[in-house]
């Protein structure tokens, strides 16, 4: 039977074809599909089984309308002709359903397209579907219109597996640098993707951008800027890229990312001094205001001088460790990186959002594995270790950014940083704690000195405690984290 299909495809987030009806209460009828394609010059040879009917189909043209010629034939025909199919079988679940009076037909891919979902409706005429608007019902559920986008045909799916709406690695990139121009100090990098762009290309621009905010914060540090905050940007951008590679290191499986981000690691570890003193001292003022009885004001005047005498020694460590070839060689192995076109000629392509949805469940599963484990008796470590895993879910949410749903993401954040907020704070107090150990051991202190430690001393555990206490009674919002990131991937 010879007719005229006529066709508009859209692409949807990974969801549950299921849940999503139910949700939206439209009744439904299921029907597994299965279909492979065979060799043709002159169109597109297929072969479905649906349910217990084999049906051949034979399409040409391109696009909204398309002309096939379809006829049914026997199970022992479909399976000769499985013998002879190029590329992959695609397998999908299809749910028909009415929705002002239009039928749907919106398909659910299984096997190597797990996470593939595009609905599709048909039309009587080409005027028709050029008429056609989307429901309000299902318009915010659509990522985006795919009909003349060969990618996301059936044929295309089986012969090049998970589609892509990739652009120039070199486009990404200019958009990063434009991006930065903006905000050329702030890690908080904001970039806009495709929800399908191809994964690898996201990653590439982010760690584009991290490069050009980690240049500005140094060439800053290195011309005598005083702010602290350049410093602090310095080692997020320092931390969010070295977070990256550890998640895209899974899909690359690349020894030198595994050793780029040891590089970055020691990197990190030969800021930390600098950082923490710099931290020290904007908490030092706060607690002689709000924590000493007035007896004890002025205590720790000498403790300040010391502390600002070594700050000044950790700084200009840190400025020789900026200046080395040592961080050179890091940062061009870093762009080598970012700008390499033929990375995703060399490895698997995969969209954006399917990307996302596989690295942010996967680390919330993770900090809640973590986070369980917790007791009030449980290591200063152990609690730090929870607080790293939470800094790579922000970051990794924030790579995002642009292809998640927007309130749904914005609940996720806030409750992510409210528990970075407990962690972080809890991480400070345990490293002044050990400064006013240490300080204890190197250093005479008068009668009025060793008061104050010894008051500061209590006063900073007991924080650190209300700090723990208040993390495993937050640690039951992971779930909560769990349940808005999936309305954020999916969408319902």
């Amino acid at each position: 039977m010879k007719n005229c299909e006529i066709e508009r495809r859209f692409l949807l987030p990974p969801c549950r074809a299921k849940r999503l009806l139910k949700k939206l209460n439209l009744p439904y009828t299921r029907l597994p599909l299965m279909q492979f394609y065979l060799p043709s010059d002159e169109g597109s040879l297929r072969y479905r089984m649906a349910g217990k009917r084999y049906i051949r189909t034979f399409k040409t043209g391109e696009g909204m309308v398309r002309t096939e010629i379809e006829e049914e034939v026997s199970k022992t025909e479909f399976r000769e002709a499985y013998k002879r199919h190029e590329g992959n079988p695609v397998k999908k679940i299809r749910y028909r359903f009415r929705l002002e009076g239009r039928l749907y037909e919106l398909d659910e891919f299984k096997g190597v397209l797990k996470g593939l979902v595009m609905m599709e409706t048909e039309f009587d005429d080409p005027d028709e579907a050029e008429r056609f608007t989307l429901p309000k019902t299902l318009k915010p559920l659509v990522l985006d219109e795919v009909t003349q986008n060969r990618n996301f045909t059936n044929h295309a799916l089986a012969m090049q597996g998970l589609p892509t709406c990739p652009r120039p690695l070199d486009k990404l990139l200019e958009a990063a640098r434009k991006a930065c121009e903006a905000t050329p100090y702030n890690a908080s990098v904001g970039l806009q993707f495709h929800p399908f762009e191809e994964g690898l290309h996201l990653l590439q621009a982010t760690l584009y951008a991290l490069l050009r905010i980690l240049h500005a914060n140094r060439k800053a540090i290195l011309s005598g800027d005083p702010d602290p905050e350049r410093l602090h940007q310095l080692r997020v951008a320092l931390r969010k890229i070295r977070s990256l590679l550890s998640f895209y290191e899974k899909i690359l499986g690349r020894k030198s990312i595994a050793s780029l981000r040891q590089r970055l690691g020691s990197l990190m570890k030969a800021t930390n001094d600098a950082r923490d003193l710099d931290v020290y001292l904007l908490w030092l003022d706060h607690y002689e205001q709000a924590l000493f009885p007035k007896r004890l004001h002025g205590t720790l005047d000498a403790l300040r001088r010391e502390i600002i005498t070594h700050r000044e020694k950790a700084h200009k460590a840190l400025k020789e460790l900026l200046s080395s070839r040592h961080f050179d060689e890091t940062l061009e192995v870093l762009e080598h990186f970012a700008t390499d076109e033929s990375l995703s000629e060399r490895y698997p392509h995969l969209p954006a959002l399917l990307t996302a949805k596989t690295f942010l469940l996967s680390q919330v599963k993770h900090l809640k594995n973590r986070s369980r484990k917790l007791r009030s008796d449980s290591p200063p470590g152990a609690y730090h270790k929870i607080r790293i895993e939470t800094k790579k879910l922000r970051y990794m949410l924030e790579l995002f950014t642009s292809i998640l749903e927007a309130t749904a993401y914005d609940k996720t954040l806030k409750k992510v940083k409210k528990i970075q907020e407990i962690l972080g704070e809890h991480q400070d107090f345990m490293v002044q704690i050990t400064y006013l150990e240490h300080l204890d051991k190197q250093r005479a202190l008068s009668d009025r000195e060793r008061e104050a430690v010894d008051y500061l001393h209590r006063r900073l555990s007991r924080l650190a405690q209300k700090r723990r206490r208040e993390f495993r009674r937050k640690r039951q919002q992971i779930r909560k984290i769990e349940k808005s990131l999936k309305r954020a991937i999916c969408r319902i």
